[in-house]
């Protein structure tokens, strides 16, 4: 499984990368629509895509802000699509991705609408939380307007920090070392930042996915 993911992987990004030189804009839009597929079933991997996204704006063919927006956008809107299945089925769609018992789903429902946007938009930044962001959401009774225009506003975010990490490190063709220990590094100054400043957040974490 890992191998065939991992081909699936090169594959993508030597498209993308065709697609730089011969049809920037084709690119933005392949980007986006891997984005979506990744809002929805966060496959294929949004950190690997921009870090490798990233790099090619270094050769002068793509924008940075430009795939920032487009690779946000369509991760909002698969995140949206997710939100609203969750929000018109309810939990019993939920049930099929998550063990979710009935009193975990009260508590996270109490949680979420006490901290509903302040967690959509830093659990949207957190590598193993921001999966399950829109199917909580989708729980609650959180403003829809709020939810969208914060998952909007967090996956331009996302995006910009790993277009930017691989912009800065992308010295070559290959995801190199550098690649890895830069994202590791933010990804866990992101996450102990967050930790210690909204424990809440990975209590609805845990809760949710254990």
């Amino acid at each position: 499984m890992l191998k065939v993911y991992y081909i699936l992987i090169i594959t993508i990004m030597d498209i993308i990368s065709s697609l730089a030189h011969a049809a920037p804009f084709t690119a933005y839009i392949t980007v986006f629509i891997l984005m979506v597929a990744n809002g929805v079933s966060n496959i294929p991997s949004s950190q690997i895509l921009y870090l490798f996204a990233g790099y090619l704006t270094t050769k002068g063919t793509l924008s940075i802000y430009l795939l920032a927006i487009f690779g946000g956008l369509g991760n909002a809107l698969g995140n949206i699509i997710l939100y609203e299945l969750v929000r018109s089925r309810g939990a019993n769609l939920v049930k099929k991705f998550f063990s979710l018992e009935s009193s975990k789903e009260a508590h996270i429902k109490e949680l979420l609408e006490k901290h509903g946007v302040l967690y959509i938009f830093f659990g949207k930044l957190i590598p193993g939380v921001k999966v399950f962001i829109p199917v909580v959401a989708g729980l609650t009774n959180i403003k829809r307007s709020l939810v969208y225009v914060t998952l909007i506003v967090s996956s331009i975010l996302w995006a910009a920090i790993f277009l930017h990490i691989g912009a800065f490190f992308g010295t070559n063709t290959e995801l190199t070392k550098w690649y890895g220990v830069s994202a590791i590094f933010i990804i866990l100054a992101l996450y102990f930042f967050t930790y210690k400043k909204y424990p809440h957040l990975f209590e609805v974490g845990g809760k949710a996915t254990k």
